[in-house]
């Protein structure tokens, strides 16, 4: 699997109701609404491709970041192209 097959079957898995609730909470517009457990179930199958995670984070869609953080090897090595500076992640802690 890639990540623009990955990415079509995210689409394919959209909830548009579920996508406007992940978008009020500041998910950005770049998200399908996929649940959780579809996510983990994609992961399965993939088990462990750290490229294929680097490649579905560059995406910028929610639900593909959501799946490169599941993959195992993610976070097992120095990865100088991940951005998590400011704007990358569209998240902010409400007072």
């Amino acid at each position: 699997m890639n990540a623009q097959e990955i990415l079509s079957t995210l689409k394919k898995l959209e909830k548009p109701q579920t996508a406007a609730i992940y978008k009020r909470h500041l998910s950005g517009d770049n998200v399908y609404g996929v649940l959780t457990s579809e996510i983990v179930k994609l992961q399965k199958k993939i088990k462990v491709d750290h490229a294929l995670a680097l490649e579905l984070w560059k995406t910028g869609n929610a639900e593909a970041r959501i799946l490169a953080l599941q993959i195992p090897t993610f976070w097992n090595s120095n990865i100088p192209s991940l951005t998590l500076g400011p704007g990358s992640v569209s998240h902010s802690a409400r007072v």
